[in-house]
């Protein structure tokens, strides 16, 4: 009988999980998609994590919200090493039912700002994003010490004696 009432607690579990699947807004998983561009990658580790290399000329969509409803999405608890001053985060809705997340601001690595969080609701349903804001190697590196300056050349391989 206990045997019968563990997967009575499944099948409950499961009919419950899959009505509220179905009766959410229409959204659905994955929550976030990555656009048709080879310099955003969308993945998904307790939450949606999105990279994409700097100095892409915005506006730029960097992921497709899996979403279909007539509610407006929402950004909102922008966390990291900025905030949507410095990030130009918004929702947009480029054609009928095909909403984005779009950067609105250029992003340069060596600006210091790399990392961003927050939080995108539809309706009672809210999923964390996580953006990575890649270095593409388009300046070249200067080393500080206390003594001098040194520039390196980018992808400098070897040892400088400009430096001692």
């Amino acid at each position: 009988m206990k045997h019968f009432y563990h997967n009575l607690r499944d099948v409950v579990s499961f009919i419950l999980l899959f009505s509220f699947k179905f009766s959410q807004a229409q959204w659905v998983s994955p929550f976030f998609t990555a656009p048709v561009n080879s310099s955003v990658i969308v993945t998904y580790d307790k939450g949606t994590h999105i990279e994409f290399n700097e100095e892409i000329t915005p506006p730029f969509p960097i992921a497709d919200i899996s979403y279909s409803g007539t509610e407006i999405p929402s950004i909102s608890d922008i966390q990291g090493d900025g905030t949507n001053s410095t990030l130009g985060i918004t929702t947009q809705l480029p054609s009928p039912n095909h909403w984005q997340l779009v950067v609105t601001i250029r992003q340069d690595y060596e600006s210091g700002i790399h990392l961003y969080w927050f939080t995108v609701k539809i309706g009672d349903v809210s999923n964390k994003v996580y953006l990575v804001i890649d270095n593409i190697h388009d300046n070249a590196p200067v080393i500080q010490s206390s003594s001098k300056t040194c520039v390196v050349k980018e992808n400098f391989v070897g040892i400088s004696d400009d430096c001692k």
